[in-house]
């Protein structure tokens, strides 16, 4: 079960695993949770239900409704709350959304024939609360991502899942950390297993560009991917260094993205150009990492799971500077790439690409890079792995 996968653009990793995964199975139902017009190719074994999408906010309330005055949900609900300092009423609504939607869910995919079968939701959220209500004699398991799991704003009713028997499949050892220590998950109920991206391209190897610097990003335009500061700080790093030229090119869109733009027309920087590139394919931006020598990969999150997007840059040789939250502390190491601290600044931000891309331009060898990658986030080992773990769920 997915957000919208594979209608639309989202969840663009997926794609990869769902291809190698595949053969391993005798057949695959997709069941999104939203339709959109694009709807991409699948292997040949997989066909899309469309159940899911037809849950409306009608029957969201009515599940709410009798959830919240479902004592046990209530209950935990607020012991929860005691222990933290999230918003109430935010709290509220995230909290009985996901369980109503999981209610419905469940109502729709319990009269799936389960004989023999696997229930996988992609994310730790209303899916996997579905998926857990299932009878116990069916095997079911969840990923858990990033935002599935770390609730700064909310509170989440992951403690319903435990002892229902849902394996959780944690894609970082920081996040199967963190549901053992913040929900009690028990250790045998959350297991490692890791993305991975498939490098479709040769790596370029030599740096042709002379006195030009490129810097690249790769997410959505929300709020937490803080894509404005990265902004400023590439304006810093240029203000610095007047006699070389910088390129910064974000991929993706979103919300935020025209503000980006606004903001960028504002500046008046003879050696920096700004382009944003809006979503792209996933071959698209490996076929420029490809034909264009990138000195940096920028990830300035408040919070991440591990990101698909630095995979794909390490998978080129990219050195990566990003955030220390979540499960970057897993991809970007002393052979990757450089750690910016929880607080930093535009200007500790800055500092630091002057360093790796300017003052010591040639300390991370790129060929170690791409070998850390194709050691620990090729998507053919991981994912080959991952489906042999499924099928012996249970033995």
């Amino acid at each position: 079960m997915t957000e919208s996968f594979p209608y639309g653009n989202g969840e663009s990793f997926l794609q990869s695993e769902l291809e190698i995964i595949a053969p391993f199975f005798d057949h695959i139902i997709l069941l999104p949770k939203k339709k959109y017009t694009i709807s991409r190719e699948i292997p040949v074994n997989c066909q899309i239900d469309d159940r899911l999408t037809s849950i409306n906010l009608r029957s969201l309330i009515k599940e709410m409704v009798i959830n919240f005055f479902f004592v046990k949900y209530f209950k935990d609900f607020f012991l929860q709350y005691k222990s933290t300092r999230v918003r109430l009423i935010r709290s509220l609504r995230y909290f009985f959304k996901i369980c109503s939607e999981g209610k419905s869910i469940y109502k729709k995919i319990r009269i799936i024939d389960s004989t023999d079968s696997i229930f996988y939701s992609y994310w730790l959220k209303s899916t996997a609360f579905a998926v857990s209500l299932l009878d116990k004699k069916i095997r079911k398991v969840s990923r858990a991502h990033g935002s599935d799991i770390y609730t700064l704003k909310y509170i989440h009713p992951l403690h319903h899942f435990i002892g229902k028997k849902l394996m959780i499949f944690s894609v970082s050892n920081v996040g199967k950390k963190y549901l053992e220590e913040t929900y009690q998950i028990p250790q045998q109920s959350v297991k490692l297993s890791r993305l991975g991206t498939t490098r479709l391209y040769q790596p370029i190897s030599n740096d042709v560009s002379g006195n030009l610097k490129r810097l690249v990003s790769c997410s959505n335009c929300i709020p937490l991917k803080q894509l404005d500061k990265i902004l400023m700080a590439v304006t810093e790093l240029a203000m610095k260094n007047p006699k070389l030229n910088f390129e910064y090119i974000h991929f993706g869109s979103g919300p935020l993205l025209e503000d980006l733009i606004e903001k960028t027309y504002q500046l008046q920087l003879s050696n920096l150009n700004v382009h944003y590139r809006g979503f792209q394919a996933n071959d698209l931006i490996q076929k420029f990492y490809s034909e264009n020598y990138v000195n940096a990969f920028i990830n300035f999150s408040t919070s991440e799971g591990v990101p698909v997007s630095i995979m794909e840059a390490i998978s080129y040789g990219i050195p990566i500077v990003a955030s220390d939250v979540g499960g970057n502390t897993e991809i970007v190491n002393e052979v990757t790439g450089h750690f910016l601290s929880h607080s930093a600044s535009i200007y500790e931000l800055a500092d630091i690409l002057d360093k790796v891309v300017v003052a010591n331009s040639h300390i991370y060898q790129r060929a170690l890079i791409i070998d850390y990658w194709s050691e620990n986030y090729n998507a053919l080992v991981n994912y080959t792995d991952f489906a042999n773990r499924l099928i012996h769920l249970n033995d």
